[in-house]
């Protein structure tokens, strides 16, 4: 269409930019302003406008510069592709077998390979992370053999995670075939050796986690095993912005939406109704079960249970996963007739933990504010709890009798039990054979020094180091000596345990394992987890020895004849603390800004 030219302006110069009405024009000039002003009276220049520009031509033009911007990408692609051996093919939400590539071998990374090979992720706070890793492009060594990272899981991890039974002759198309998500949280959490590809896996396996249960309202075993083993080995070590409570409580919800919590049993002529008109109220056809729990789902109940106890544990918090009758039948069936060796060592597991919650319950411990008190009964279920340790210990397997990570379970419920030392009145001398303060602080620092030395003996891995319940394990361990170390009172001496194994010492060896972690699993150039945890424990050193140091001042200026009350000398425990929550960290900052600078 042909531009159209305004054939005359309206308004003169003067006019347009006094923002006034042009009107009167005699003798050249207008009337408002250039006759009044005596100014010179110059029209506007002739407008052009072009009438032909229209939304379709402007979709046109947007369609050619994506068009043209498209073929540069491809050329970026082209030599992508052309630098990487072998090319990728695939879409990154693909996990399956043969999406998978060939070797486990060249997905890790060996010393002669340098970071260019890698990309590069800045770290990311959590809104950044998501969009940027949503978008991200698949690298050459995210590709990884699926039959290898089933072997792994069956080597190295399905130890820690005896309520899933997977056979030994079933290959890795099979099980993403009958159990689809359970394969994917397999070959995320095997795949730790590669924490890139580890962080695609897992957002993926999130999406489908949301997907389906959130969305798509699908409940089944598959969906509840697979989440079991996420949260196992999930922690925010690789996630800025962490979601175990979130997983742990989807779980929950499994297992009371698929009826595992409520026992099985027959109904009566005048029941058989309620349950039909649950179903038909609720759309969900688990309400109505005609059989019993299967062997997988008795395993999963039990699993539930034990995660629940260990996690809370690390919070000093119940259970809300309650020992109920249906986790009594699950133990006992699989007890009396137990199909392998991981059914022994589950049920020895869930039964340590029953004693764990039992601690939960006797444990008098209130809110900061409030003064705790001990009781008569405390002592007395003390004294029951200890006896059960010792007959849980004594009726343990002989394969069992010296396996590291249950001796490592076993001290940690120790520590559970003795850290009641804290609530109890000072020693009294007497002849009576009861357990009085300074034995049971004595107990309690025999049972964390256990911990820490099999910590400190196992050959460590990722898998094993940073699952959810060994970390649970650490931070038990790590608040026992801080108390123990800052613990002042007439029938305690603190500085025993700084000769037997104190917190420093323990943060030492963590960080130097952290640190070699760091150097072969770091593949990030900005952004190394390893290391980053490393530096924060090296914070918590710093603070530690400050509190030692400022507390053997103040107890040298106190005069010889004031007594200890038996309370801690400072503010700082790591009893309810998270290692790898930043939050903590930066109130910690906060709280101690005379920090010494870390080199």
């Amino acid at each position: 269409m042909a531009d159209y030219i305004n054939p005359r302006a309206h308004a003169c110069q003067n006019c347009v930019r006094a923002k006034a009405k042009c009107y009167g024009r005699t003798d050249g000039r207008c009337e408002r302003s250039c006759k009044r002003l005596d100014r010179q009276c110059v029209m506007q220049d002739r407008i052009v406008q072009r009438r032909g520009i229209t939304a379709k031509t402007k979709r046109s033009d947007q369609a050619g510069q994506i068009a043209q911007l498209e073929r540069k990408l491809d050329g970026l692609v082209s030599l992508l592709e052309a630098s990487q051996q072998p090319s990728i093919n695939r879409e990154p939400t693909a996990i399956t077998p043969q999406s998978m590539g060939p070797s486990l071998s060249d997905s890790i990374p060996t010393s002669t390979q340098t970071d260019s090979e890698y990309v590069i992720l800045p770290h990311l706070s959590p809104t950044q992370e998501s969009h940027a890793t949503s978008s991200m492009t698949p690298c050459s060594q995210s590709e990884a053999n699926p039959e290898e990272l089933l072997s792994i899981f069956r080597r190295d991890m399905a130890r820690q995670v005896p309520f899933i039974s997977i056979p030994p002759q079933i290959s890795a198309q099979a099980l993403t075939q009958e159990s689809p998500f359970l394969y994917r949280a397999i070959i995320t959490v095997a795949s730790y050796h590669n924490s890139l590809h580890q962080i695609q896996m897992g957002q993926e396996l999130v999406k489908y986690l949301t997907e389906h249960l959130v969305m798509l309202g699908e409940k089944n075993i598959d969906l509840l095993q697979g989440l079991l083993v996420y949260i196992t080995w999930y922690n925010n070590l690789f996630h800025a912005n962490p979601q175990m409570n979130t997983f742990l409580g989807l779980a929950f919800a499994l297992i009371v939406d698929l009826n595992l919590y409520l026992p099985f049993r027959g109904y009566g002529d005048h029941e058989k109704f309620v349950d039909e008109m649950k179903t038909t109220i609720t759309s969900n056809p688990d309400w109505r079960r005609n059989t019993g729990p299967s062997g997988e789902e008795k395993r999963a109940t039990l699993g539930c249970f034990y995660l629940f106890s260990c996690v809370s544990s690390k919070f000093h918090t119940l259970n809300p996963l309650q020992w109920a009758t249906s986790i009594q039948q699950s133990y006992e069936d699989i007890s009396k007739a137990p199909e392998n060796e991981s059914d022994i060592y589950l049920v020895h597991l869930v039964e340590l933990q029953y004693i764990a919650e039992k601690v939960k319950y006797i444990s008098i411990q209130q809110l900061p504010s409030q003064s705790s008190t001990w009781h008569r009964s405390a002592g007395l279920n003390l004294k029951l709890l200890t006896s059960e340790l010792q007959k849980f210990k004594a009726s343990l397997p002989e394969s069992l009798q010296q396996d590291p990570m249950m001796r490592m379970h076993y001290h940690a419920v120790e520590i559970l039990t003795f850290e009641l030392c804290f609530l109890m009145p000072p020693t009294i001398p007497t002849h009576r054979l009861s357990l009085q303060r300074a034995d049971v602080l004595l107990m309690c620092l025999t049972a964390t020094c256990a911990v820490v030395d099999i910590c400190s003996s196992l050959d460590l891995k990722p898998h094993i180091s940073f699952s959810s319940v060994t970390v649970a394990q650490i931070y038990l361990a790590m608040a026992a000596l801080s108390k123990l170390s800052l613990f002042d009172a007439e029938d305690w001496d603190a500085s025993y345990v700084q000769s037997s194994i104190g917190l420093s010492t323990f943060i030492d060896r963590l960080v130097t394992m952290m640190e070699e972690f760091s150097a072969q699993y770091d593949v990030m150039e900005h952004n190394k987890p390893w290391l980053r945890i490393s530096l924060k424990m090296r914070q918590v050193n710093i603070r530690f020895d400050n509190l030692l140091a400022s507390k053997s001042l103040s107890s040298a200026s106190l005069p010889i004849t004031q007594p200890s009350d038996g309370s801690f000398p400072a503010s700082f425990h790591l009893d309810h603390f998270d290692l790898l929550d930043d939050k903590f960290w930066q109130k910690l900052l906060d709280d101690a800004p005379t920090y010494n600078s870390i080199s």
